[in-house]
């Protein structure tokens, strides 16, 4: 698989739409970062760009998220992969107070997360937020496999949830995307106000104080 859909939990925070507990992805930094949620169940080789269909030669995550209070689900990242690390190697190139230390590097301290062996780095030229995020219609269903449950059931549902793989077209996602973040009063920003973490506190930190200075 080169091109996923990939559910997460979100919420609005500082007035954007992004992950509820501001861990993964994690989208406060340039590049973003995936460590987490859906990524421990990927090939070890998703990332590398091997196989069609691709973003400009590499692989990509859709993150999606569902409004509980519309119903309505929407694209609130696009990742394009740019590289694939370990987690200590990506970790490592961090500062011990950097906010990434102590909201997504907590493999060590989140027992959820202790299998997480591989952190993907988004390529920070082609990934954006699309603010506000872009809601998904039935057109999904001419880029996915045909399932007895369409895209958008399925995302709606309340339990836990897998990524859909797209099969056909990423790349019309991804211009689709674009054309949305271009409208008026719209944008496609290369990460969230650091200052916006402030809201959420973390389940794991890391021992010390953050450096909010990033």
């Amino acid at each position: 698989m080169s091109a996923v859909l990939a559910p997460h939990h979100a919420g609005r925070i500082g007035g954007y739409v992004a992950d509820l507990y501001g861990n993964d992805p994690f989208v406060w930094t340039q590049p973003f970062l995936w460590s987490h949620c859906h990524a421990r169940s990927r090939p070890h080789n998703f990332g590398l760009g091997l196989k069609d269909p691709l973003i400009g030669g590499k692989d990509v995550v859709f993150f999606v998220s569902t409004d509980f209070e519309s119903g309505e689900v929407v694209f609130d990242c696009v990742f394009v992969i740019g590289e694939v690390l370990s987690i200590s190697d990506a970790e490592t190139r961090f500062p011990n107070a950097h906010p990434a230390r102590h909201y997504h590097f907590d493999q060590e301290r989140c027992p959820s997360h202790k299998l997480s062996t591989l952190t993907r780095i988004a390529d920070p030229t082609a990934s954006f937020i699309p603010t506000p995020p872009m809601p998904l219609g039935s057109w999904i269903e001419c880029h996915v496999s045909a399932r007895s449950m369409p895209v958008l059931d399925y995302f709606r549902m309340k339990k836990r949830k897998n990524v859909r793989v797209v099969t056909h077209d990423a790349q019309g996602i991804y211009d689709r995307l674009v054309q949305w973040s271009k409208m008026p009063g719209h944008a496609a920003l290369a990460c969230l106000p650091m200052q916006t973490l402030r809201e959420i506190q973390p389940e794991y930190p890391a021992e010390g104080a953050i450096d909010w200075g990033g």
